[in-house]
């Protein structure tokens, strides 16, 4: 059996990224390795396919507005590292959907079995980047500016200097139109709707925020993460050596808290639970 051959962070290394993002005319990938890269486009473009199937409207109607998913997946789902990370609906300039992740791929060695306790800050922080990225239109290089300064080693604490960039509202439409000019066409319609509650009834802090982004990227502090762990004892579940990876929403962009745990490698159901209708029971 080969063994996939993956770029693993070390100590104090910011996590890569990979996928589209309106700032962009096609796939952007930075310090994600090719074979890594290939694990998470096969998984993605089985999900892409698999709503497309499921109808012309499943795409508008609830990958557009699906929330930012944070995930940990163990090396035994299939990449053989530890991945904390966060994966959010998204697109390119020209309007083709596409999802953007962003992960810290980790040896098991690496690991520390305290890491989800005390991850809460770095995927607010990356969720946070993800998200005023797509909902502004960033450009790549502004991306990489801001997941940069993010970090996770043992011993952080909760708290981080952060950029600018207001989250209030719900959805991810934003201001990726007004920055894709006149005369572009593409594949796929308008983001509309505002976001969608969870309709399984487990709710969260929002972690809701208002007001007006300032001119310019990366102006201000971002909104300060919430103060009790997301998902409590999520340490005592995981084995990073098992095949059962977790996925919570990032609270960053106001979203209910919603879990999910799966069990072997991302497949097509898990795509369709974090970004279909199934979501939503239907």
């Amino acid at each position: 059996m080969s063994t996939m051959q993956t770029t693993l962070a070390c100590d104090g290394e910011p996590p890569a990224w990979y996928g589209k993002i309106p700032g962009a005319g096609d796939f952007v990938n930075h310090r994600l390795s090719h074979e890594l890269a290939g694990w998470w486009e096969r998984w993605l473009q089985q999900g892409m396919a698999a709503m497309r199937q499921r109808g012309d409207d499943e795409l508008a109607r609830y990958y557009t507005v699906a929330p930012v998913w944070n995930f940990l997946i163990p090396a035994g789902a299939g990449a053989q590292c530890v991945q904390p990370g966060c994966l959010a609906p998204s697109c390119d300039r020209v309007g083709r959907y596409y999802p953007v992740i962003a992960t810290l791929p980790m040896r098991t060695a690496d690991y520390w079995s305290a890491l989800p306790d005390v991850a809460d800050a770095f995927y607010w922080q990356v969720g946070s980047a993800l998200l005023d990225a797509i909902r502004h239109a960033r450009a790549p290089v502004q991306l990489e500016q801001a997941l940069a300064r993010v970090r996770l080693v043992p011993g952080a604490a909760a708290r981080s200097a952060w950029f600018g960039g207001e989250f209030g509202e719900s959805g991810w439409r934003g201001e990726r139109d007004a920055a894709r000019g006149s005369g572009e066409g593409g594949e796929a319609g308008d983001f509309d709707g505002a976001g969608e509650g969870d309709e399984s009834g487990e709710s969260g802090e929002s972690g809701e925020s208002g007001g007006e982004a300032r001119s310019g990227p990366f102006a201000q502090l971002m909104p300060s993460p919430p103060a009790t762990p997301a998902w409590p004892g999520l340490s005592q579940y995981f084995d990073p050596h098992g095949a059962t990876s977790f996925w919570w929403t990032n609270r960053a962009d106001g979203s209910p808290l919603r879990t999910h745990a799966h069990t072997g490698a991302p497949d097509s159901r898990l795509f369709l639970r974090l970004f279909g209708g199934v979501q939503h029971g239907v």
